[in-house]
């Protein structure tokens, strides 16, 4: 089983997991929380980039519809800049199109 937290032992170190709603080992239910797991884990969001799952994934930025690569250069681009409003939402919209294109694989079986 997934769990959302990592790092906090294994079942010698930790009582069973009983599905109180307190333990931070709560699973992973829905295809979204499985979604925006993987969205905001790099190397996760990499791997899926090398297999081409990601390559339909749009993100509108400034009235234009930008690639991934280009959403993210122009990220950085903002940050460089000290834009960090703006950077702070095409961050955001990135990550909500990651996860939206995300739970779309989950849903349909392709992850």
């Amino acid at each position: 089983m997934r769990y959302t937290t990592q790092g906090y032992g294994d079942e010698s170190t930790w009582p069973p997991y009983s599905g109180h709603p307190n333990d931070p080992r709560v699973p992973l239910t829905s295809a979204w929380e499985q979604a925006q797991d993987i969205a905001h884990n790099a190397e996760r969001v990499e791997e899926l980039r090398n297999r081409k799952l990601l390559d339909d994934v749009a993100v509108k930025i400034d009235g234009e519809w930008h690639d991934l690569t280009s959403a993210s250069e122009l990220l950085r681009l903002r940050v460089l800049t000290g834009r960090y409003p703006e950077a702070d939402c095409i961050a955001r919209d990135v990550t909500q199109a990651i996860v939206d294109a995300v739970e779309k694989l989950i849903e349909g079986d392709r992850l």
